[in-house]
This record gives C-alpha cells, sequence and structure tokens, in this order.
C-alpha cells in the first residue's frame, strides 16, 4: 500500500466506530483496532492519545516518515496515518485524533510468540 493520508472517517468505517470487537491490543499510548479497509485490505490503527501536546501535526508526520524507513524482518510496516481536528458537538470543542496504520500481522502478536518459546 502506497502511503497516504487516512480520514478519521475513513477509520471509524473501517473499525466500526472503534467497536470493542475490533481492539487487537492496548498499550500506553492507546487502542490498536483491526480495520477492514474498503479495498478489502486489513490493517491495525493504533489509536492514539487525544490531545497529546507533545505530537502535533509537524510531530505525527515526522514519526510516520521515519516508521515508514525502517526495514527489518521482525518489525511491522507502517502505511498511513491521520491527523484530523474536528468539533465535538457535545461538548462544543474541537478534539484532534492521531492515528498510526500498520501492517495487520495474521500470528498473533509478540507476548504470545515469547510465551510459546519458553
Amino acid at each position: 500500500m502506497e502511503p497516504s493520508v487516512l480520514t478519521f472517517q475513513d477509520l471509524e468505517e473501517a473499525t466500526h466506530d472503534f467497536s470493542n470487537y475490533y481492539v487487537l491490543g492496548e498499550g500506553k499510548h492507546g487502542k490498536t483496532y483491526k480495520a477492514n479497509l474498503g479495498t478489502g485490505e486489513a490493517i491495525a490503527v493504533k489509536l492514539l492519545g487525544i490531545d497529546d501536546p507533545v505530537l502535533d501535526d509537524e510531530g505525527l508526520q515526522n514519526e510516520f516518515h521515519k516508521l515508514r524507513r525502517l526495514r527489518h524482518r521482525n518489525l511491522v510496516g507502517c502505511l498511513n496515518y491521520c491527523y484530523e481536528t474536528r468539533l465535538v458537538p457535545e461538548k462544543q470543542h474541537q478534539k484532534t485524533f492521531r492515528a498510526l496504520c500498520f501492517d495487520l500481522v495474521p500470528n498473533g502478536n509478540l507476548t504470545r510468540y515469547i510465551s510459546c518459546m519458553n
């Protein structure tokens, strides 16, 4: 997949509004979801913490481009990103949504792999 900016609406549709059913895992910086794109491709979407002042638009783009350059057989490829600010009507203020999109690895997670080796 060529790198591109996905809209937050694209990601909402691909994860059924970030349904808990599609959660693959959760870490310090947010949850990761399985997303089924309209092209039929399945990817992993890491929804980053909302309104993190450290990771602005430029910071996210820089991080994305660094991740895109990484190449190793044990690393998952970074495909796309989303950075979008929208009005939240019920709260009458804007929120910034950030997400990084990765290849979906079909063989589970690293924790499961390591525990099987022991």
